[in-house]
């Protein structure tokens, strides 16, 4: 089980690297700009591709513990795991970063862009978008690390990972 905490800690700093690599690049308009001098097909293009595949990490951090029969290394699994789902702090947590998941859009992003072609999306041309800005980005990412130091403390594990 301390494998799965492990793992579940390497996520998200992959996660958290991924946002850093992706604001070096285009976190200033002067680098934006020289890179669409240079080419605006290709970075503007390469742009939507990493923040996508950030918007696709954080969204399977938040998966059920089970899909399709297997089991899905997430929040969810942890908790089910270490029996920490009727953990008041845990629920509290949890249920505000969920509450952010699904305002902000990530949730109906993952779900009609990211995992499917949701096909009354694509046929209507309706625009589905993920509202986080800088810092509502920072605050949710800061909201999961929060979850994961509380789901070690819970488990006796916060010096060992």
């Amino acid at each position: 089980m301390l494998n799965s905490l492990l793992q579940l800690k390497n996520l998200l700093a992959d996660v958290s690297t991924d946002l850093t690599y992706y604001r070096q690049i285009f976190g200033s308009d002067q680098n934006v700009k020289v890179l669409r001098e240079f080419s605006d097909w290709v970075f503007a293009n390469y742009q939507q591709c990493l923040i996508n595949n950030i918007y696709s990490k954080l969204a399977r951090l938040l998966d059920p513990k089970r899909s399709c029969s297997k089991d899905s290394l997430s929040f969810a699994y942890i908790i089910n795991t270490y029996s920490l789902s009727e953990d008041s702090d845990i629920e509290s947590s949890l249920s505000d970063i969920m509450g952010r998941f699904e305002t902000s859009g990530l949730k109906n992003y993952r779900n009609k862009v990211l995992s499917h072609n949701d096909a009354h999306t694509v046929l209507s041309g309706t625009l589905c978008g993920v509202s986080l800005n800088d810092e509502a980005l920072d605050a949710f990412l800061s909201s999961l690390w929060d979850l994961f130091g509380l789901l070690q403390y819970k488990t006796g594990q916060e010096g060992s990972i």
